[in-house]
């Protein structure tokens, strides 16, 4: 009785999507009819949904349908970029019931399909990370990141001579929140309903998304594009067109910034002003839930020990068993014989389990309402932000052969995007101006 068992296991799906819908805000649905060129049958639903709403089920008086033929419904909900899952089932013209079914995951959306779910009720970030309450009572905050400027000669250069930067790493980071339960059916801990959830965990991730953009005044060229690289990752070389002189203005001096003011004077005199630029990388966030649903399905019984038929399926506890045969069914459609002798069905029974969920996708800076102008990295240009801005850099000093392990040249600052250098005359030049 296998088409049983799909149509009981997609009955109870439905019944969990529907159930879940009442109980929160229901995600925007949209439906559209596919006539098929050739029925029968006359064609299908496809029902996309941006979340875990069910959407509205068709009427069956009102689906062109030929009395004896069939429909389909296609349910999609989008799982993260243009991956959704899919879930069908075929429908009677007749009587609207579902004849049989089956689910598929992370398959391609259909085009045209409605953008990902905002999983958020409240969201919020700075500088340091973001947090997000979502709609599923569970909240999760996540850091941004450290990526590396690794740089020389450091913190100080001259006029016109090679100096190098490089991205030496971009990190990926996340966080992540959890809840025990919620009784979307209506139990409890103790005593489950179908629909219930446990085990939630909501989890918030930042990924590099592109290159590391840095700017320094003064220097030529004075905007760079430093590809993601590592500690043996070939920099790029710049140079300075001045020195970092106080006729120039008021930049801040190496005495006034934490971590070059305690360096000695042969390294960084306290009275050196020093250029102030930038340096930051652009990330996604990505959100993924998961859970444990409390759900029910119909199977052939099984008793312990042999039958008719031998061995022929394996009890709850792990045991070999036997299948139970019982009146019914018909000489074209049955599964068994009765030990009478007659035609007979596969007895059923009810099994309740704990299944595993899951559903993600990503947060979309062009979403988030109120998102401060320093964290929205439009990378394409097109005046929407595709990306966050993220200004944990970490300046690490490399030596002579661009190596930031070795002990007597190594250190790092991080001033949270900012970048300080000095720059002095070169040997033989006039002083400034």
């Amino acid at each position: 009785m296998k088409n049983r068992w799909v149509y009981i296991a997609f009955a109870v799906l439905v019944l969990i999507l529907v159930s879940f819908g009442n109980s929160k805000a229901q995600d925007g649905c949209t439906t559209t009819w596919v006539p098929n060129p050739n029925p029968p049958p006359p064609g299908s639903y496809d029902i996309v949904c941006t979340g875990g709403g069910s959407g509205e089920q068709p009427d069956p008086g009102n689906v062109p349908c030929t009395p004896g033929s069939t429909y389909t419904v296609h349910y999609y909900t989008h799982v993260e970029g243009g991956l959704c899952n899919h879930t069908w089932a075929i429908h009677d013209c007749d009587t609207g019931g579902v004849l049989a079914g089956g689910t598929e995951f992370n398959v391609a959306c259909p085009a045209g399909s409605d953008p990902p779910e905002f999983p958020c009720l409240e969201f919020g970030g700075g500088p340091t990370g973001v947090y997000c309450d979502s709609k599923w009572q569970v909240s999760a905050s996540v850091g941004f990141p450290e990526a590396y400027l690794d740089v020389r000669p450091y913190p100080a250069s001259l006029v016109h001579w090679p100096t190098a930067a490089r991205c030496g790493g971009q990190n990926s980071a996340s966080g992540s929140g959890s809840l025990d339960y919620i009784p979307y059916g209506g139990g409890s801990e103790d005593t489950p309903i179908v629909g219930d959830w446990r085990n939630i965990v909501l989890r918030l991730t930042f990924s590099p998304a592109g290159p590391m953009y840095f700017n320094m005044p003064y220097a030529n060229p004075g905007e760079m594009i430093l590809d993601p690289g590592n500690n043996a990752s070939t920099p790029t070389y710049f140079t300075w067109e001045v020195p970092s002189h106080p006729a120039l203005g008021g930049w801040p001096l190496a005495g006034d910034i934490p971590g070059l003011a305690e360096l000695p004077d042969n390294v960084l005199p306290d009275n050196i002003p020093m250029f102030v630029g930038s340096a930051k990388s652009p990330y996604k966030l990505f959100w993924q839930l998961t859970w444990e649903q409390y759900t029910s399905y119909e199977d052939d019984a099984c008793e312990e020990g042999s039958g008719p038929l031998g061995y022929d399926c394996e009890t709850e506890d792990g045991d070999d068993g036997h299948r139970v045969c019982i009146s019914g069914g018909e000489e074209d459609d049955h599964d068994c014989i009765t030990s009478a002798g007659g035609y007979g069905v596969w007895q059923q029974v009810t099994y309740y389990e704990w299944r595993p969920g899951g559903r993600g996708g990503e947060i979309l800076p062009s979403d988030v309402a109120n998102l401060p102008g320093y964290l929205a990295a439009d990378l394409d240009g097109d005046g929407v932000a595709d990306a966050y801005w993220n200004s944990n850099v970490t300046l690490r000093r490399m030596n002579d052969n661009d190596d930031v392990y070795d002990p007597e040249w190594e250190a790092s600052w991080n001033w949270w995007g900012t970048v300080y250098w000095a720059v002095r005359e070169g040997q033989g030049q006039i002083g400034w101006p």
